[in-house]
């Protein structure tokens, strides 16, 4: 399917969905939820994460990794991150050597979002 199609499709999608706004439009939900747009509802998974000062040993360390972590949030605000199949964070130590931290178990949290923040 050519490209130009698939980006109609999605857009058409989008647009169809209650309370989504395509992004570059002046179209406003009909209401706010508390998590502040409709289209963030929903499990998302990570690809990458990159720390350049929660973690260090000597110093600041850069990480990044964490791909297959997912995170839900509902309407509602309330949201969580499953880490239980995500990979390691890597990074390396001041002296060369290789870093590897494993993250695992679930967070409970809740978000409000207000006027587009």
């Amino acid at each position: 399917m050519p490209r130009l199609v698939i980006v109609v499709l999605l857009a058409a999608c989008l647009a169809a969905t209650d309370g989504c706004v395509i992004p570059g439009s002046s179209a406003k939900a009909a209401h706010s939820p508390a998590i502040g747009d409709t289209c963030l509802v929903g499990t998302w998974t990570l690809q990458e994460s990159i720390n350049t000062d929660g973690y260090t040993f000597n110093k600041p360390l850069r990480v990044a990794g964490l791909r297959g972590a997912t995170m839900t949030y509902a309407v509602d605000g309330t949201g969580s991150e499953d880490l239980a199949e995500s990979e390691p964070l890597l990074g390396t130590t001041a002296d060369g050597g290789n870093l590897a931290i494993t993250i695992r178990g679930t967070w409970i949290f809740s978000i409000k979002g207000t006027a587009g923040h």
